[in-house]
């Protein structure tokens, strides 16, 4: 009850507050709310208004109503007969004391009124009078599509080829992968088997057979885009893996001897059109011959 008296009492003291197009600012009671009403004068339905609500109270204490609904805030359509606010007042303050309330509007945007069909036939120029618009879509379909190659130099990404590794008998291997700018690659496999005669003494006799040494790699690691020229592009590569290495007899039977060797590689992928062409190197630690040179060659898609 103690709100509703403050409430009245303000209400016998208002004092309205006025703005260049405010007009006709009036407050009322509903309940414990304050209806507040007022026109934008002079305004038309094509105009968009911000619009702001301040109170003081007495004493100078300046209150910012904020729980408000109504006719207020931001794009508030103009040429309306009236507007209202409803606020909750005692949602933002305990007592409401001689109040003062204010009604603000900005003008933010004055949209040009929509033209009748009939001034668009009447103010409409006869065909033959028109100028031609400017040509935006392309005569060719072919020049579209050598655009979109251009934005993208990484369609053609992922590549197959065949992979070995020179001096080990050039083994059989093959890579696959992605060439991103950054992408990947895996080579499950290169394969290669050295075979030559060797004679040896056994402690009674020169004992003549025939050794076949066998070599394993697999590797991965990651490819980096360098450079693109039309349609070349330079892509380098490093990697690591495993060497695996065994030496056989042919004609006895005894265990066959055989290591492991940690493998890093390195090198480049030259793809031109639909082809790649790989040049690098493999180092495998504690080998004994452990440099070798990586040779590739085959597709992207």
């Amino acid at each position: 009850m103690k709100h509703f008296i403050f409430f009245l009492a303000a209400l016998l003291f208002f004092s309205s507050g006025y703005s260049q197009t405010v007009e006709n600012i009036r407050v009322t009671q509903e309940g414990e709310q304050i209806k507040i009403t007022y026109r934008i004068g002079a305004s038309t339905e094509t105009q968009l208004f911000n619009v702001f609500l301040s109170c003081t109270m007495a004493g100078g204490v300046k209150v910012e109503p904020r729980s408000v609904i109504g006719d207020i805030g931001e794009n508030v359509i103009g040429g309306k007969s009236y507007y209202s606010v409803m606020w909750d007042v005692f949602e933002d303050v305990d007592e409401v004391v001689d109040p003062n309330i204010t009604v603000r509007v900005e003008l933010v945007k004055d949209l040009e009124a929509p033209i009748s069909r009939d001034v668009q036939a009447e103010e409409a120029v006869e065909p033959e009078a028109q100028e031609p618009e400017p040509q935006t879509q392309l005569e060719d379909p072919a020049l579209a599509y050598d655009e979109s190659i251009k934005e993208d130099p990484f369609e053609k990404n992922g590549f197959v080829a065949y992979n070995g590794i020179l001096g080990f008998g050039v083994p059989i291997g093959i890579s696959f992968g992605s060439l991103n700018n950054w992408g990947y690659y895996v080579t499950p496999m290169r394969l290669g088997i050295n075979s030559y005669d060797i004679s040896y003494f056994d402690g009674y006799q020169t004992v003549y057979d025939t050794e076949l040494d066998i070599h394993y790699m697999l590797s991965a690691g990651l490819t980096k885009h360098f450079v693109s020229a039309g349609p070349y592009r330079l892509h380098g590569y490093f990697g690591l893996g495993t060497h695996v290495y065994g030496a056989y007899l042919k004609d006895l039977v005894y265990d066959p001897y055989y290591d492991s060797h940690f493998l890093m590689e390195t090198g480049v992928v030259n793809v031109i059109g639909g082809l790649n062409l790989t040049l690098g190197i493999a180092y495998s630690i504690g080998y004994a011959y452990p440099l070798n040179f990586v040779f590739g060659i085959g597709f992207v898609f």
